[in-house]
Parts: structure tokens; C-alpha cells; sequence
């Protein structure tokens, strides 16, 4: 188990260190969630009502959005001169392989909603006092689920030609669940910190990050043997 987690963080470190150099993933994904708030926030007014209902559907369509953009890239840098193949070759297990790239990629969506979000806050005059564990939880456990199904996609769709295209067609669809309680669990917690209202989406998307990392633990050496 200790060389697990030894081998774990070694590759989460990697990863780390390669964008602490570049920064190119956590500026692309900043920028193009920045693009949308700013576009969506153009089209409605922020002082009206409808702002305040469209919120919850803008902010996780950005997280979206940068979710597929982000973890493409990060895949993408495993194959560049065939360090993937090296990865595979190297005593390290698949699935260990598969739960670093699923922190590290957890890690850049969470690094790019810190720095997108105060600005969304602004940007659709939304009320501070929402900001409770409440929605910071959903929070966490939506963008682990796109980073549960980001990852093991973002594998398969590096095979393909159209790299870019091919992410987001397999991966949203599967993500339509997690989309839905996310945006319904924040516009519950916008509208009243009841928890009968929230807690039923949060738990949902626990359960999908649940039963998604596991598949996604299992069939992953089957993705990258490939």
C-alpha cells in the first residue's frame, strides 16, 4: 500500500511540475470558462431574475467546457515522444496509473474554478451567503465526476485522429447525469439552504463518482494495453 501511494504521488507530482513550468492547461481552461462567463453574462442581465436561474446551468456548463478542453491536453502529454509507453512498461500498476491522472486532473479543475469562480460571482451579482459547505461540497463532487469520466475518455479518445473533437462526443453524454444534479443541486442551494433539497443531489453525484471510478479503476488496463 506504501508503494502505491509513493508511486501515486510520483506521478501526480510529475504532473504538476510539467504545468508549473508551462502553465499552458490551467490558462487554457481558465481562459476559454472566462470566454463563457463573459459571453453568457453579456446576454442576460445580471440584476434580473433570469440571471439568477440561469446561473447554476452557465457556471457548470463552463465547468464542462474546461473539464474536456483540460483533460485532453493532459493525456495528450503522455504520449508525446511515447512516455506513455514507458509508463506502461514500468512496474507501476495500470489502475495506480489511472487514480494519479484522476487527482492530477481533479487538481487542474479545481486550480481553474478557484481562479473563474470569484469572477462568475461578480460578473452575475450573486449573493455571498451561498458560499457554505453545502456548495462547496457539490462543487467537489461534481467536478469529480468529470474528472472520474475525463480521464478514463481522455485515454481512449487519444487514439483517435480528431483528439479534440472525440473527447467531449463520448464523454458528455455519460456526464448528462452528473450535469443535471450538479445544476439542480446549486440552484437549490441559490434558492434555500434546506437540505431536503440539496442533499438528494449531492448524494447522486456520489454514488455516479462511486460506481464510474470503479469501472473506470477496472477497465483501465484494458484502455492503455491497447
Amino acid at each position: 500500500m506504501r508503494a502505491i501511494i509513493q508511486q501515486m504521488a510520483a506521478l501526480i507530482g510529475k504532473d504538476l511540475r510539467i504545468e508549473s513550468r508551462g502553465k499552458d492547461l490551467l490558462l487554457t481552461m481558465t481562459m476559454f470558462s472566462l470566454t463563457l462567463i463573459v459571453v453568457f453574462n453579456f446576454t442576460f442581465d445580471a440584476e434580473s431574475a433570469q440571471a439568477y436561474l440561469v446561473a447554476p446551468g452557465i457556471l457548470w456548463a463552463a465547468i464542462a467546457f474546461a473539464s474536456s478542453t483540460g483533460m485532453n491536453r493532459t493525456f495528450n502529454r503522455e504520449q508525446e515522444e511515447s512516455c506513455i509507453q514507458g509508463l506502461i512498461l514500468s512496474p507501476i500498476d495500470p489502475g495506480t496509473l489511472y487514480c494519479a491522472k484522476f487527482v492530477s486532473n481533479l487538481i487542474f479543475l479545481l486550480l481553474c474554478e478557484t481562479i473563474f469562480l470569484p469572477v462568475f460571482w461578480v460578473l452575475f451579482d450573486l449573493p455571498w451567503r451561498v458560499l457554505q459547505p453545502p456548495f462547496w461540497l457539490l462543487l467537489f463532487f461534481g467536478s469529480a465526476g468529470f474528472a472520474v469520466v475525463g480521464t478514463i475518455f481522455s485515454a481512449i479518445a487519444a487514439e483517435s485522429r480528431a483528439k479534440e473533437l472525440m473527447l467531449p462526443i463520448l464523454m458528455l453524454p455519460i456526464l448528462v447525469p452528473v450535469i443535471l444534479a450538479a445544476i439542480n443541486g446549486t440552484q437549490a442551494i441559490f434558492e434555500s439552504g434546506n437540505p431536503t433539497n440539496w442533499q438528494p443531489w449531492i448524494r447522486l453525484l456520489v454514488g455516479f463518482d462511486v460506481i464510474f471510478f470503479v469501472l473506470a479503476f477496472l477497465l483501465y488496463p484494458f484502455v492503455v494495453g491497447e
